[in-house]
């Protein structure tokens, strides 16, 4: 099992802290983050960012994020090449792309011919920088692309395979009621839990993540395990959004608890 660490999990610790915390657990690597309070890497710069990261043997797997990429009137070019320019000098693998969610889940034709225009505008830009593209479907029914089928869809329709995975959340996995699995698409794999049982699937949202335990309500032993039995080898990231593990002051035993749990649980399946 190869973990890795999501900047949100611990979004009030600065980056140098942020990487001690993971290279304390064992972790692979790490994501980063551009939607936080504080600025990416902290305010240091990227090179400076690559420097600490390679010193905790920490692999810079994505950057986050490109926000609305499959709405081409929202897309800021400038700020996409900002961000991938910041990646490349980092040494991250990926930057992540999210799509849109301000609006009812479009089925029709336009939308897919918006997503395949976005993606022809990003590949070259990847392409040239040496980075991947990390696509989210978001399960929420506001959100443009909810389906992992949609994109593995297009894919395989335009190509683009090398320059474009999977982001699997189990979160928005069991949000769009996606069943299918795309191991061969997928780059990384982001866990988090919800134990609240006072609100049905369909009102979850990000506040309600925290860490995977006993108590989950989102199939995330089920769904790791399904990835995995499929030939899954990549990491398995923390992302976790509720406030209340964001004000953890040494969240590190509480993430080595759920790192245990999902160990045992999947060591039990087999």
């Amino acid at each position: 099992m190869r973990f890795a660490l999501n900047h949100m999990t611990t979004a009030r610790k600065c980056f140098a802290d942020f990487l001690a915390i993971a290279s304390e657990l064992g972790c692979d690597g790490v994501e980063l983050r551009n939607d936080l309070s504080q600025p990416l890497f902290s305010g240091l710069d990227a090179e400076r960012a690559k420097e600490l990261a390679a010193r905790h043997n920490l692999t810079i797997f994505a950057i986050a994020e490109v926000k609305n990429f499959n709405i081409p009137a929202s897309l800021n070019i400038d700020t996409l090449d900002e961000l991938i320019k910041q990646a490349s000098n980092s040494g991250a693998k990926a930057v992540s792309l999210i799509p849109g969610n301000n609006g009812e889940f479009p089925h029709d034709d336009a939308a897919k011919d918006a997503l395949a225009t976005a993606l022809q505008t990003l590949k070259p830009r990847l392409d040239s920088a040496g980075l991947q593209g990390l696509i989210e479907p978001l399960g929420f029914a506001s959100s443009t692309i909810r389906l992992k089928s949609t994109v593995v869809e297009l894919l395989d329709r335009i190509g683009g395979n090398d320059t474009f995975r999977l982001i699997h959340d189990t979160f928005h996995h069991t949000l769009a009621s996606e069943s299918t699995v795309y191991p061969d698409h997928t780059a990384i794999v982001h866990v988090s839990g919800v134990t609240d049982t006072a609100i049905g699937i369909a009102e979850m949202l990000d506040s309600h993540r925290v860490l995977v335990d006993a108590s989950d309500r989102l199939g995330n032993i089920q769904q790791l395990s399904q990835l995995m039995s499929a030939g899954y080898t990549g990491p398995v990231s923390f992302e976790a959004f509720a406030s209340e593990i964001h004000t953890l002051d040494k969240p590190t035993q509480e993430l080595a608890n759920s790192m245990a749990f999902i160990r045992s649980s999947l060591n039990s399946n087999v």
